[in-house]
């Protein structure tokens, strides 16, 4: 038991000494025991005695380090060693206000940590978000109750918020306001191959198209055709340039007989009798 306790003491303790003084281990040596053949009780007695004891010295002087650490366990040590001797250099390198500023640093980081480790509050305080970006409620609502369930702190709930509104919204939103210019290029493509609109025929169809807005869209609807790009979409452009098409013909001719009321109703007619506001 008490060798076992002693080669414990040495693993845990005296590793960093014996990487210190260099010690590899190897033969011990006689001991100090080898020096009882002097005893009290005579030169038999004495001198067995005193070889009994040189050898347990013996023994304990010639146990291989090698027995007790790893070849690994040795030279992490080591390396540990000159890393912090290393970093006693660097500091002892430094000017006193050098080293009290990276003191300063290195103190605020823990105290950051530790509040990062205080776990979720009873009600999460406003989250801070980006200029010009507000945070959706809906989303919220959704969020806190995910962050208690996680036991957030609100330092480390806000470094969520902080992650997604910077680095994966806008990302998202880039790829969203691709796939809408996608769609809009496939309605030019659409039109310009479709039998009754496009081929040579297609700009001309979409300047008659457009006139028709001009004359009787509203501002409202030109502004949401404008924004959107559904103004490019071939079934808006098949129907306005039919519409243009009534509007040319000698009898709708605005300011000629019938006047602005026929041409509406014709228009309304062609529509299927729908209102137009």
């Amino acid at each position: 038991m008490w060798t076992e306790l002693l080669r414990c003491l040495k693993k845990a303790w005296l590793l960093p000494v014996f990487v210190l003084l260099g010690v590899d281990g190897g033969d011990g040596g006689a001991g100090d025991g080898g020096q009882g053949g002097a005893g009290d009780g005579g030169a038999g007695d004495g001198g067995q005695g005193g070889a009994g004891d040189g050898g347990d010295g013996g023994q304990g002087g010639n146990e291989d380090l090698s027995t007790l650490f790893t070849a690994d366990e040795v030279a992490a040590k080591k390396e540990a060693i000159a890393a912090a001797k290393a970093e006693e250099e660097r500091r002892a390198a430094l000017s006193d206000a050098e080293r009290e500023a990276e003191d300063a640093e290195k103190a605020a980081k823990l105290a950051e940590e530790e509040k990062g480790k205080a776990g979720a509050p009873e009600k999460y305080e406003q989250f801070t978000m980006p200029e010009g970006m507000t945070v959706d409620k809906q989303v919220l609502d959704l969020f806190e109750p995910f962050a208690k369930k996680l036991n957030l702190s609100q330092e480390r709930a806000q470094s969520v918020v902080d992650f997604y509104s910077k680095e994966v919204l806008p990302v998202f939103m880039a790829r969203q306001h691709d796939a809408v210019n996608d769609e809009m290029a496939s309605w030019v493509s659409e039109g310009k191959a479709d039998k009754d609109i496009g081929g040579d025929k297609y700009d001309q169809n979409v300047e008659k198209a457009n006139r028709f807005l001009n004359t009787l869209g509203t501002p409202r609807l030109k502004e949401f055709l404008e924004k959107s790009g559904t103004g490019n979409y071939v079934e808006f452009i098949r129907v306005f340039s039919r519409a243009a098409d009534l509007m040319d013909e000698d009898s709708l001719v605005l300011g000629g007989a019938g006047g602005k009321g026929e041409v509406e109703a014709r228009i309304s007619n062609f529509y299927g009798n729908s209102k137009m506001n």
